[in-house]
């Protein structure tokens, strides 16, 4: 999260080290939209997650749900300090990710927020 406080500044380690394939990809593609809208968050957010099902495949899987509440972790512009969330957003949305092992670490290797599924 710290790469979306000060998205100017080198990318955060921990996010290569605990997501990989589009979970990854999606949180980098964020942090390069909030450096060309000068956007960086505030705050922090406060989670609830829970293990929803788990697959003892090879590698192994755990899904997780999680009731993400930003109302503390707000996205403000930062030339002006002004507000940059979307106007009718909820401020608890519903977000469901997978983990799974790589290199010998649990990772999270997708994660999809239904900005439409408040909780």
């Amino acid at each position: 999260m710290s790469s979306q406080a000060h998205p100017t500044r080198k990318q955060d380690a921990n996010l290569a080290k605990y997501a990989t394939d589009k979970a990854l990809a999606g949180a980098q593609q964020t942090i390069f939209i909030y450096r060309q809208n000068g956007i960086a968050m505030l705050g922090e957010p406060t989670l609830s997650p829970t293990v929803t099902a788990v697959a003892l495949t090879s590698p192994p899987k755990v899904s997780i749900q999680d009731c993400v509440d930003t109302s503390k972790w707000r996205p403000v512009y930062v030339a002006t300090g002004k507000s940059a969330l979307a106007p009718g957003q909820s401020p608890r949305v519903v977000v469901e990710s997978t983990a799974t092992t790589f290199g010998g670490r649990w990772v999270i290797d997708s994660s999809v927020v239904h900005r439409d599924q408040p909780c």
